[in-house]
């Protein structure tokens, strides 16, 4: 039994596993902390003039479609007259370097209006507080804006300004078109400095910026355009939206295609209408015959083609004369010169003939004969008592005769070869001396090889009588029309 080992002692350790656990709880719980801690948002104070639609612990702060706040507690705000509701806001720390004073936030909720629906996604997610960053010093108290604010300049896009007499239907968020595709809105609009016209502040997207040129023209196109008359019934409208909501439509002239592209910082006119904006160049002219002319109605008339309208007519206060303002299609810029003439083209029967006979049919209307192409321009003319002459750049012979007595002769009395008509009379006056008449035709160019330099001319007009007391009596004329 002696052979047996002794045992040996050591003294108990007074650490255990069990320890390990609290450590690490201890542990996880500072981490959680400093963690809850550098999350923590940051509180601000938005004042509301009403808390109708904000809901606290519910209601979010959204930028761009993200959430980065919400709603913690409503207050009254009885501070002041206009009372209020203060909204204690906990938004994210992420955004702390955006809360400057001019930081704006406003109410989303769902709107129905003219210019129509807003605010549509609310109905599923509730009414929410939207926010658009500003510059300033750091804040944390706020007021709120009671709707939406414009489009900032700083958006990507193009922003202008047209000028208009009156604002029309127009309202902010009108669609603005272009060949019936909405590129832009209506931003904001106001009175000018002078009180004497309204400036609305337009916005067109990237993409269609580059459809505004410098000579681009804008028009009101809101409303329906109803335009009737003996040749039938013309509607115009831009859109169902425009019809109600209002709306603004541009276009560029054919031929100012190639205009370089518009500085953002001029202003446009806006025109009432379409026909105002693609008939958009004024032109003043003096009338000495207005019988039968209506401002809107009247046409501008060239070969037969409508060029422009009439569209103010003020009869001067010694009613021997009326001064019109026209607008011509934009095409006709320039051959707007010196030498262009207006005239009043109207039903006329007389012995040399029906001239105007298409007047009976659209009315009486003004004709215009375009001057030479690169002569000094012009916008106001005086008009002629009758029609000009016949152009003497048209094909055919173009003479002078000189004659005693006029006769029976007027303008457009027929030359006759033969019995044929082969020209006319196309002007008459005196001579420079006034001993004369001198009488200006036109052979028509089938017929000039007529005329040579033994040729004689002699007045055909009436009916020549001869005759005796053996012979008879002999009755001659040219014809019937001479």
């Amino acid at each position: 039994m002696s052979d047996l080992p002794k045992a040996k002692t050591r003294p108990a350790s007074n650490w255990s596993a069990i320890w390990v656990l609290p450590l690490i709880a201890l542990v996880i719980g500072g981490w959680l902390g400093w963690r809850a801690y550098s999350q923590q948002g940051l509180e601000i104070q938005v004042r509301f003039e009403s808390g109708e639609g904000i809901q606290a612990n519910k209601t979010e702060v959204v930028y761009k479609g993200m959430p980065v706040g919400k709603v913690k507690t409503l207050a009254l705000d009885d501070e002041g007259n206009n009372r209020g509701v203060i909204a204690t806001i906990e938004m994210n720390k992420d955004v702390e370097q955006y809360l400057k004073t001019n930081t704006r936030f406003w109410l989303v909720k769902p709107s129905v209006t003219l210019a129509g629906i807003t605010g549509l996604e609310t109905l599923v997610s509730g009414n929410y507080i939207a926010a658009s960053p500003g510059d300033g010093e750091p804040t944390r108290k706020f007021k709120a804006l009671s709707e939406e604010p414009p489009l900032s300049d700083a958006k990507p896009g193009l922003h202008l300004t047209l000028k208009a007499d009156r604002l029309g239907s127009l309202n902010r968020g009108s669609p603005v078109f272009y060949k019936q595709i909405q590129v832009g809105q209506v931003k904001s609009y106001l009175l000018s400095e002078d009180q004497s016209t309204v400036e609305i502040k337009v916005y067109i997207e990237p993409t269609y910026a580059k459809l505004v040129r410098k000579q681009t023209r804008f028009w009101n196109a809101s409303g329906i355009s109803i335009d009737a008359n003996l040749s039938g019934v013309k509607v115009r409208s831009e859109s169902l939206s425009s019809i109600v909501a209002g709306g603004i439509a541009f276009a560029t002239p054919e031929n100012h295609k190639d205009s370089p592209p518009t500085d953002p910082s001029l202003p446009f006119r806006l025109y009432e209408d379409f026909d105002a904006a693609a008939a958009g160049l004024k032109v003043k002219v003096k009338l000495t015959d207005f019988e039968g002319l209506q401002a809107g109605r009247t046409p501008v008339m060239y070969k037969g083609i409508q060029v422009g309208s009439l569209k103010t007519l003020k009869i001067n206060p010694d009613l021997s004369s009326a001064n019109a303002e026209l607008t011509l299609d934009p095409l006709a810029e320039d051959y707007l010169v010196q030498d262009t003439q207006f005239w009043v083209v109207k039903p006329s029967i007389s012995l040399a003939g029906i001239t105007g006979l298409e007047a009976l049919v659209k009315g009486n209307y003004i004709a215009i004969r375009p001057g030479d192409k690169g002569t000094a321009p012009a916008r106001e003319y005086v008009a002629r008592a009758k029609a000009p002459p016949l152009d003497l750049r048209s094909p055919g012979l173009h003479m002078v005769l000189l004659t005693d007595n006029l006769g029976s002769l007027d303008v457009g009395s027929p030359i006759l070869y033969k019995q044929v008509k082969v020209g006319s009379v196309q002007s008459y006056q005196f001579s420079r001396k006034n001993k004369q008449l001198v009488i200006g035709v036109h052979i028509e160019k089938e017929y000039e090889n007529l005329v040579n330099g033994s040729t004689r001319f002699w007045n055909a007009s009436g009916v020549t009588l001869t005759g005796g007391l053996t012979g008879g009596i002999q009755v001659k004329s040219e014809s019937l029309a001479s």
